[in-house]
């Protein structure tokens, strides 16, 4: 339901209702608002709930994968969250839904020929559904005869709650230049995501789970939403990105550049790098560190600016042909930090110093790929 005030206030209300038969009801509701100030300045601002009910392939896939862990393969089987290993042995809920508070608060404006929005969000979703950490069979108690070739197992759970918080700013002009007119477009995002808690249970938590004489990474309470996981949601993906864009047409040519900045993004190894025993030492003592204790393995990635640049010429309605080249100064991301005592030929390698898989994997998931300048020749037919 919409509706607007004195032409100037336009108020909006929205709910669903929605009833399933694994999870019982759910109420969501919008409430969201635009105040006109001028002809060319507004205020808009919403709050709303969410929820997600678990998909298909989270309640119920279930497969066995040949994974390759620090370079050696590992077979890992992913069960179903009602499977007596995640339910009974590991001990975690039946899945719920996930559910959300969002708001949003914002300005759109107009100058001339500049158009620009400014918005400002938060996200908070609870019980949000996460692949967990991979629990290895001796840790289960797997008996020799029990999933023969199986070395860890994972499965999805309601791990996690998490918050995120940004901002977008995107500003559009429209220019006359010379015999042809400049398309302008700037988009800016600037967003954190936080694990705010992790979801546990009483048994995940037991003492028989989380032996203090043993190293953290074989802790239940750890291994449910491990540090590499929890790394995914924080730091994983860039945390800001800057979008340039200017296409000037003139005629039948068009000739479009695009920038792109991502920011930095860091790699996080599952195996706590800073635990330490009792005595002061490290629980993990292969990795390499720098004077302060600092593991190289966990990597920061520098930001990266892509560029692409294309040429566009309409020979007829029905013919057109493109020119261009994606990532045109051939930018690389950092490469993957390799262990000095891993170099090829080295009789003292070891998988586990580094993610690079024999130094086979130079790049982890990076900001803007790794495949470095691509050049093409399009020509295009509309029948």
């Amino acid at each position: 339901m919409e509706g607007e005030i004195a032409n100037r206030l336009l108020l909006g209300v929205a709910t669903r209702f929605e009833n399933y038969s694994d999870f019982g009801s759910n109420l969501s509701g919008k409430i969201s608002g635009r105040l006109k100030l001028t002809d060319g300045l507004a205020l808009r601002g919403s709050a709303s709930t969410g929820f997600r009910a678990p998909s298909l392939h989270q309640r119920y896939f279930q497969n066995t994968s040949t994974q390759f862990v620090s370079g050696l393969p590992s077979n890992t089987l992913t069960v179903n969250n009602d499977n007596d290993i995640a339910r009974k042995v590991v001990g975690v809920d039946a899945l719920r839904p996930e559910t959300s508070i969002n708001f949003t608060a914002g300005i759109t404006a107009k100058l001339g020929s500049l158009a620009l929005t400014v918005d400002a969000y938060e996200i908070k979703i609870k019980d949000r559904i996460v692949y967990s950490g991979a629990f290895s069979r001796a840790l289960l108690g797997f008996t020799t005869e029990q999933y023969v070739g199986i070395n860890n197992v994972n499965f999805f759970a309601n791990a996690a709650n998490t918050t995120t918080k940004g901002i977008d700013i995107v500003a559009n002009g429209r220019y006359n230049i010379g015999k042809g007119k400049l398309f302008v477009t700037a988009a800016l995002n600037f967003n954190k995501n936080q694990v705010t808690s992790v979801n546990s249970t009483t048994l995940i938590n037991s003492a028989e789970k989380n032996d203090p004489t043993k190293s953290p990474d074989t802790w239940f309470k750890n291994l449910l939403f491990d540090r590499q996981q929890r790394s995914r949601i924080e730091v994983w993906q860039p945390m800001n990105k800057v979008n340039l864009s200017l296409t000037y047409s003139i005629g039948k040519l068009d000739i479009t550049a695009r920038t792109v900045r991502f920011g930095e993004v860091k790699y996080v190894h599952n195996l706590d790098t800073e635990a330490k025993k009792s005595d002061g030492t490290f629980w993990n003592t292969q990795f390499d560190r720098d004077a302060s204790g600092k593991a190289y393995i966990d990597q920061t990635f520098a930001p990266v600016w892509i560029t692409d640049l294309t040429l566009n010429y309409r020979f007829t309605k029905m013919l057109s042909a493109s020119l261009g080249a994606n990532n045109l100064f051939n930018v690389y991301p950092d490469q993957i930090y390799v262990d000095p005592r891993n170099a090829i030929g080295s009789v003292d390698y070891a998988s586990g110093r580094d993610a690079s898989n024999r130094g086979r994997l130079l790049f982890q998931p990076n900001q803007g790929g790794y495949n470095g300048r691509f050049v093409f020749l399009r020509v295009a037919v509309n029948l």
